[in-house]
């Protein structure tokens, strides 16, 4: 088991965890970091176990191994699957298991780790469960430890999101965007903006001409000063960040950028 080396900060302190290991060592070096982290873990060393922890209360989540004795994740899992439990499953593998991990798509386990698993890589399959969960659970958006249950607080985010964008462009470009439009969903945060132009960058157009070379500078203003930008929405938004896509269209004198919610 690899050593973590970040732990991106999401809601997994509400959900309620079952690990399934027949590897006592492996098992407990793994609960111990699972408990940190998420609200209730349980713990099983082969799937039958696994199954009466299940039908005592049902888990949120299962992470279980799949060669076991007694009973392997596998028909573990299509056990469950006949008992009409549509319960995640992350499933933790050696590569030697490929054949056996490609069979596991098969009862609808998508969610896998190898072995020896990196914990960083772990913590973002749960993340992911976790913000499925608490979609469902009808809140509109997680942003690190916060929940946005409701359209107020939604856009109250997006407002602070908004100012701190065109804050951001007005001190760096010497002009603000005409129009800005923030939207927060379950995993990113997408910024629209028009008429963000600068004096020159129009001069450069005035014959409409030179849009990619506009265009190139504009995406380049984001790329150089991209750690500025994340930090201060990250402060804003109180989660981290990370800018996953950047387009510029000088033609239509708008842009767009996608910051993903680690």
């Amino acid at each position: 088991m690899t050593t973590e080396k970040s732990a991106s900060p999401a809601a997994l302190n509400r959900l309620h965890v079952l690990y399934v290991e027949d590897d006592s060592d492996t098992r407990q070096e793994l609960a111990l970091y699972l408990k940190r982290r998420v609200g209730r873990l349980r713990l099983a060393a082969n799937g039958l176990e696994a199954l009466k922890a299940v039908e005592e209360q049902p888990p949120q989540l299962i992470i279980t191994d799949l060669k076991m004795p007694e009973m392997d994740g596998l028909a573990m899992v299509r056990r469950l699957r006949r008992m009409g439990l549509e319960i995640p499953v992350i499933i933790t593998s050696a590569l030697s298991d490929s054949d056996t991990i490609i069979e596991a798509v098969g009862v609808g386990i998508v969610r896998y780790v190898v072995k020896p698993i990196q914990l960083e890589e772990l913590l973002e399959q749960m993340h992911q469960v976790a913000r499925e969960i608490i979609k469902k659970e009808n809140c509109l958006v997680v942003l690190g430890e916060r929940c946005l249950a409701n359209g107020d607080e939604l856009a109250e985010m997006e407002m602070k999101i908004k100012g701190e964008m065109a804050r951001f462009m007005k001190q760096n470009t010497g002009k603000g965007p005409r129009d800005l439009h923030v939207s927060l969903t379950a995993g990113s945060i997408e910024i629209r903006a028009r008429g963000c132009l600068t004096r020159l960058e129009e001069g450069i157009l005035v014959n409409r001409r030179h849009h990619s070379l506009v265009d190139y500078h504009r995406r380049l203003f984001y790329t150089e000063n991209q750690q500025t930008l994340v930090k201060s929405l990250s402060q804003v938004a109180g989660c981290s960040l990370r800018l996953d896509e950047v387009v510029c269209d000088s033609r239509k004198d708008q842009e767009k950028l996608v910051f993903a919610i680690l």
